[in-house]
């Protein structure tokens, strides 16, 4: 006969206060903090959200002995930083796509343009920022990168995972030295007189 122990923290773990994405989303999305002047998140990357945290602090209580709070803080930094995320990850994916062989975008340098006029045909005021329409020749100069530069770059530009940046942003909402507030208890039947005979698990 087997044994099943149960463990129970002083506050729910995660997946105790949301066990689904779509629960998950509909919460975030009926919030304050939806489609503020923080930013919106598409709700494909507020499900994505929910499978992250689910991945990382599943299994791990939560810091606030009061549930309602937790959720606001846990939505309240989506907001703060969830907008930008995506953007990131935006960037990050057009990063991905850019290809390294010859000709590739990642070898291209600045351009420098330089424009000379004499005696333009209107004067300038004092603190004009404006271009003067008129200009006697121009000169450019092109840069390229070499392979190795341009790689390096690239390289150095994925290095950061900025979702691994964003999911630690919830770190302080959970609680990862609980340990279990009751002792384990016995929840299937157990026998002494089987114990010779009881695999255990």
């Amino acid at each position: 006969m087997s044994r099943f122990f149960q463990q129970d923290y002083e506050t729910k773990t995660f997946s105790q206060v949301w066990d689904n994405a779509e629960s998950f989303t509909n919460e975030y999305k009926a919030s304050p903090f939806n489609n503020t002047m923080l930013g919106t998140i598409t709700e494909n990357n507020i499900t994505l959200t929910f499978y992250l945290l689910y991945n990382k602090y599943g299994n791990t209580p939560i810091a606030n002995m009061d549930e309602n709070q937790f959720k606001f803080k846990l939505f309240g930094k989506m907001a703060q930083y969830g907008p930008a995320w995506e953007q990131r990850l935006k960037i990050q994916e057009k990063l991905r796509s850019l290809g390294v062989q010859d000709g590739s975008e990642i070898y291209k340098g600045s351009k420098a343009i330089y424009n000379r006029a004499y005696n333009p045909e209107t004067e300038p005021k004092t603190g004009d920022l404006d271009e003067i329409n008129y200009i006697n020749e121009q000169n450019t100069t092109n840069y390229k990168k070499s392979i190795l530069e341009g790689l390096a770059l690239l390289a150095d530009s994925l290095r950061t995972d900025v979702t691994e940046d964003y999911i630690n942003k919830f770190r302080k909402l959970f609680n990862p030295f609980a340990s279990p507030q009751k002792a384990p208890s016995y929840i299937s039947g157990y026998n002494e007189d089987d114990e010779d005979n009881e695999e255990e698990i």
